[in-house]
């Protein structure tokens, strides 16, 4: 399966919805394996890898 790229809002969106599901508090590992089991990831322009950007939006 290829991963959609998501960003901005969509992804912040995205990544508040796994947390809230899980309903506990989890490591950026397992938010990253969360989105990526839901189809998305961040946008291949960041320089970054994808656990740092999960990181950066507003936790």
């Amino acid at each position: 399966m290829e991963l959609r790229p998501i960003s901005g809002l969509t992804l912040r969106r995205a990544l508040l919805g796994i947390l809230l599901a899980a309903g506990r508090p989890m490591g950026i590992g397992e938010v990253v394996q969360a989105l990526h089991a839901a189809g998305v990831t961040t946008g291949p322009w960041h320089t970054k890898p994808v656990h740092k950007v999960a990181s950066d939006y507003g936790w």
